[in-house]
């Protein structure tokens, strides 16, 4: 299903982010944010959330069967306020709130396909 080889290792590590964290999140409610055209080329930004809790963007793109991660970052405050008003304060403070991060990104989940869609239905 996933497409991994030394160049999206290398770009993710930049980041500190391990492939499992990026396949956890992408099998756990994404949300699909846009799609874009790169040179005739479809990628799909989405955001996940972890098993700890880590809320990514990660870049893809489908070649065939296969999904592959072109890369993936840390969400920055901005981006977090776009998936739940006021962003994640983190697991304790939001165990208090309303529910997990996890939680509010399947509440708001404005997928409406894209390969990570498309591969959890096969």
């Amino acid at each position: 299903m996933f497409d991994w080889d030394e160049n999206n290792l290398r770009k993710i590590r930049a980041h500190r982010i391990q492939p499992e964290e990026i396949e956890h999140g992408l099998s756990n409610g994404p949300i699909l944010i846009y799609e874009q055209d790169v040179e005739g080329e479809l990628r799909y930004v989405y955001y996940c959330e972890t098993a700890a809790g880590r809320l990514l963007a990660t870049i893809l793109i489908e070649r065939g069967d296969r999904i592959r991660v072109v890369t993936a970052y840390d969400l920055d405050a901005g981006q977090k306020r776009t998936i739940r008003p006021g962003g994640c304060k983190g697991s304790e403070s939001m165990k208090r709130d309303r529910g997990t991060c996890r939680d509010s990104l399947t509440r708001r989940n404005r997928q409406t396909g894209g390969p990570v869609a498309r591969a959890a239905n096969s």
